[in-house]
């Protein structure tokens, strides 16, 4: 393989260009391939970045972009190595590493290669109907494994891990008019003291900044370094607010890094929740009511977690601070989830979604309160030894079985007084 850079590209360099070999000699000719290049302000297909890295056994994306007139054209991720394509839907490649290409019609498709190989390595390309953009794949090595001491459950939740990307945001999110929107984004650890800001536009180079770090009207940036995480609060939304947005990071002498969301404003949005902002004391739990449109009924739900982009769908699972995690679709529009024996790691970031489009919500966890002892006189001290016993007494200790609801029962052959013993009923 040969390759050819061009820089500095004008519309008067559109046009026919030929590859070419030279053979020698008058009688043999030279062996040439054609191809025709296209230069404007808005090309029909591009990429968000045409060099992308990822780690071997790892994952790697790539964001494709496409104007209008090609939503309806095939999408294909091919390889220059073995002129091998794949389109949407999961496939995979002959080095054992899974491919996903996702359009989601509105403009940009997602490529994403798991398990990388080192064989993986190369020069692709993405095309939209009959006109195609080059991207570059590298794959470096793993690193050395450091074996450390980990609970068999910490070990899966590792795993379960995504690999860490320099700076990253949800895809597609719905708000209600009128309402307030407050957005995540995720970033690495080298972008600390770097300078952050909201951008909106369809193209990343070219899209217009709406504010930086700091409160700003309707729009504010704020910056959160000790959890590598930037959010975007949107106040007051309609429906001319919608559109493609970048979440991005100013790098100084270099291409700043983003990554977009897409953001719909509507009276009915496909998914909400009914509190964006949820708490609850630790050791206790909380309840978050997410809703969804009839559409989406046969879509899966999922509960995510942004600190480590951990999913839990329908069903009991529990986290690796061991609260539990309950999610229950009553297929009539409504996800209630349920986090119980809550810790104080369990506060930040989570998002509901159903489908590709989801929703942000915020979780505060609270101290458990110190507990108060009072002296008793010694009538009531006397009192107390005489009052029956109960048998579920007050709510430090609980026996609850797997399948069953929390919920204590308590009785007594004889009413206690309130300053001497007492129940607690815990939904």
């Amino acid at each position: 393989m040969f390759t050819v850079e061009l820089n500095s590209l004008r519309d008067s360099d559109s046009g026919y260009y030929w590859c070419a070999v030279e053979i020698g000699g008058t009688e043999t000719p030279d062996d040439k391939d054609y191809l025709y290049l296209t230069v404007s302000a808005d090309p029909a297909v591009s990429v968000i970045n045409s060099r992308v890295s990822g780690q071997e056994g790892g994952s790697v994306s790539a964001q494709c972009l496409y104007r209008a007139e090609y939503q309806n054209k095939q999408k294909n991720w091919c390889r220059f190595k073995d002129w091998s394509c794949f389109t949407v839907g999961k496939t995979t490649t002959s080095q054992n590493s899974a491919v996903l290409v996702s359009d989601d019609e509105k403009g940009s498709v997602s490529v994403e290669m798991r398990g990388l190989q080192k064989s993986d390595a190369g020069w692709y390309w993405f095309s939209a109907g009959d006109v195609g953009v080059t991207v570059h794949l590298t794959v470096t090595e793993r690193p050395s494994i450091v074996t450390t001491s980990l609970s068999s459950q910490e070990t899966q939740e590792s795993v379960n891990t995504p690999d860490s990307v320099s700076l990253k945001t949800l895809k597609n999110l719905a708000v209600r008019r009128r309402e307030s929107l407050t957005i995540p984004c995720v970033y690495d650890e080298k972008y600390k003291s770097h300078r952050k800001y909201w951008c909106r536009g369809y193209y990343w180079s070219f899209c217009t900044i709406v504010a930086y770090t700091n409160p700003s009207g309707r729009t504010s940036v704020t910056d959160h370094p000790t959890q590598n995480m930037f959010t975007v609060e949107l106040k007051s939304l309609q429906d001319s607010d919608s559109g493609y947005y970048w979440c991005h990071v100013e790098i100084s002498g270099g291409s700043d890094d983003g990554d977009y969301v897409y953001l719909t404003v509507s009276s009915d949005p496909a998914v909400s929740v009914i509190n964006s902002s949820v708490s609850g004391q630790e050791g206790g739990s909380v309840s978050v009511q997410c809703l969804y449109r009839a559409e989406y009924q046969n879509k899966q739900k999922k509960w995510c977690r942004f600190k480590d982009w951990s999913c839990f769908t329908v069903g009991k699972i529990t986290t690796s601070q061991n609260s539990a995690v309950l999610v229950s679709d009553d297929e009539k529009g409504s996800v209630s989830v349920e986090m119980r024996g809550l810790q104080k790691s369990d506060a930040g970031w989570y998002w509901f979604s159903a489908g590709d489009v989801g929703v942000p919500v915020h979780l505060t966890v609270t101290e458990r309160p110190s507990t108060v002892t009072t002296s008793l006189s010694s009538q009531e001290t006397q009192e107390s030894v005489n009052t029956p016993a109960v048998t579920a007494a007050s709510g430090r200790e609980k026996t609850i079985s797997d399948d069953a609801s929390e919920e204590i029962t308590c009785s007594a052959t004889e009413k206690p007084k309130e300053s001497q013993q007492f129940c607690l009923s815990h939904n």
